[in-house]
């Protein structure tokens, strides 16, 4: 079973497929000045910001659950 973080990332690659392609999961172009979701009218500028404001807000909750990272380095010589 995939955990939490897991789904997490899968989201976030199907949002940035979605962004790279250029089209909805119902393969409608971007370059089209609406889109009908779930029976309305949704202006695509308004899809495409939902998009990258959700892909936001997964980043930093992926952040926020990956936690912090310790790097240490040893100079040798």
């Amino acid at each position: 079973m995939a955990s939490d973080l897991d789904n997490i990332k899968t989201r976030r690659s199907a949002i940035l497929a979605e962004l790279v392609a250029g089209t909805t999961p119902a393969g409608e172009s971007f370059r089209q000045p609406d889109i009908a979701l779930d029976g309305q009218n949704v202006p695509m500028v308004a899809y495409r910001l939902s998009l990258l404001a959700e892909l936001k807000q997964l980043n930093e909750l992926i952040a926020a659950l990956e936690g912090p990272i310790e790097i240490e380095s040893i100079a040798l010589g």
